[in-house]
């Protein structure tokens, strides 16, 4: 994936070692700095950081991989009602963020809708253990139909 020079100005993309965030406070307090999240493009996405993010309330965008690894990041935005987070190829991802830097008020509304009450479905355990223990079922069920 290539970035044109004229896609984003210096001043606006900064890439920072681990010092500037050597606590969780401090970690979790940068997102406040962020406008976008861009999952890493490659063979893994970013599991812990984007639910970090997310619940920061920074919308995370990825270029969704044919891999587990590179799949979770959508599999979580789907999870949370953001498919319009994901890119389906570099084009539509270069796209998506391009078009999302650009636009300020698309980047405010983008922002609240990250926030931790609309992860809920991912953070919720009582939802999450009862949606398990259905899928359990569901495939018991399927597999006992199967083999009567």
């Amino acid at each position: 994936m290539r970035w044109t020079a004229t896609a984003f100005s210096a001043g606006r993309i900064e890439l920072l070692d681990a010092s500037i965030t050597p606590g969780w406070r401090e970690h979790m307090a940068y997102y406040n700095r962020l406008d976008i999240v861009l999952d890493p493009v490659g063979a893994m996405g970013g599991v812990t950081t984007t639910c970090d993010a997310l619940w920061m309330g920074a919308p995370v965008y990825t270029l969704e991989g044919g891999r587990v690894a590179s799949r979770a990041t959508a599999a979580l935005l789907n999870a949370i009602g953001h498919p319009e987070w994901i890119a389906h190829s570099e084009a539509e991802y270069l796209d998506k963020v391009v078009s999302l830097a650009r636009d300020v008020e698309q980047r405010k509304r983008s922002a609240p809708a990250a926030r931790p009450d609309g992860a809920q479905p991912v953070v919720q355990r009582k939802r999450l253990g009862r949606n398990l223990e259905n899928a359990y079922v569901e495939m018991f069920n399927r597999w006992f139909n199967k083999n009567r």
